[in-house]
């Protein structure tokens, strides 16, 4: 049923407390991009984002849930596998990042500032 409390437990992850008490004093100023290469659940990527409301995430991951917060900005479907080279080529990966700086960009001049949409970079 639309609108319906999601019956799946919310993911946490055992380190969201140390990453976030970690990389947090580096995220709090104006400004500050993190590029998130093992977006997953989005544990991480939510603590700190909600210990740094002005940080622009940029989240690499295969298979991104629907978000209302999260815009995908697709470079190619998914990454190649690690075990026979890189995941990504050098450009792809300059793509990602530029897509996600240029919707940072984006979000920054929009009405309400960086509160708007996150950026993913690979789908």
């Amino acid at each position: 049923m639309a609108g319906s409390p999601s019956t799946e437990p919310e993911h946490v992850p055992v380190l969201a407390d140390r990453v976030t008490a970690l990389l947090a004093p580096a995220l709090d100023g104006p400004g500050a991009v993190l590029v998130d290469a093992t977006l997953g659940r989005a544990g991480h990527a939510r603590a700190l984002l909600e210990a740094c409301p002005g940080l622009l995430l940029i989240g690499v991951d295969a298979d991104l849930p629907a978000h209302p917060e999260l815009h995908v900005v697709k470079v190619r479907r998914g990454t190649d596998s690690i075990t026979h080279g890189p995941a990504m080529s050098r450009r792809e990966a300059e793509q990602a990042i530029d897509a996600g700086r240029d919707d940072g960009r984006e979000q920054r001049h929009a009405p309400g500032g960086r509160g708007g949409p996150r950026s993913a970079g690979v789908r």
